[in-house]
């Protein structure tokens, strides 16, 4: 009898850490695939924005600027029945999250321009959360890859006023874009080709 009751009290023991480990692994999964949606929403949106970019001879300004932790593009708003007009979005890391600014259309240069170096219009929505990374690169076509957004400005006005149209938007073909979130070991990395 009692042999008999140590062996169901063993079992029952077994039984409760294999269900623990279950519930635990299945947390675990859920916060990772909620982490992962966050981030292929933030890689979307970026993917959209970047295929609206526009080009800097329109613009007459740079269209696209980064530094460490923030990236700043100038895109074109569609809507139907309504004039192409530009917007300014921001993606910036604040505290762990990525936020996401968009500026109001902006329907000419001039009510733009101010809205590219001041600060953002609107409260940002945030888009990722547990992010300890946040860093972009641009390729810059006959160059390769720059990090350094005042080297992108001194190859990008060489290679707008030639006479090459697969310069595009000031030279700048794509944006690489590397999120590295707190507790992960890895990074993930998304190439953003930019339209010309």
């Amino acid at each position: 009898m009692i042999v008999a009751i140590t062996l169901l009290a063993i079992i029952a023991l077994i039984s409760w850490r294999a269900l623990d480990g279950v519930t635990r692994a299945r947390a675990a999964l859920s916060d990772e695939m909620e982490n992962l949606r966050a981030l292929d929403q933030l890689f979307g949106q970026l993917r959209d924005d970047g295929a609206e970019l526009v080009d800097d001879r329109d613009l007459r300004a740079p269209a696209l600027a980064f530094a460490p932790g923030q990236l700043r593009l100038v895109r074109t708003v569609r809507q139907d029945g309504q004039p192409l007009r530009w917007q300014v979005v921001r993606y910036r890391l604040e505290q762990h999250t990525v936020l996401r600014y968009a500026s109001p259309p902006a329907e000419s240069r001039a009510a733009l321009i101010p809205l590219l170096d001041g600060p953002p219009a609107d409260a940002g929505l945030p888009i990722a959360s547990g992010i300890a990374v946040f860093q972009a690169r641009a390729w810059v076509g006959g160059r390769g890859w720059i990090a350094d957004m005042r080297d992108a400005r001194q190859v990008a006005p060489v290679l707008a006023v030639s006479n090459d149209p697969e310069a595009g938007t000031s030279g700048i073909r794509g944006i690489e874009l590397t999120v590295r979130p707190d507790v992960a070991s890895g990074a993930y990395l998304r190439l953003v080709p930019v339209r010309p």
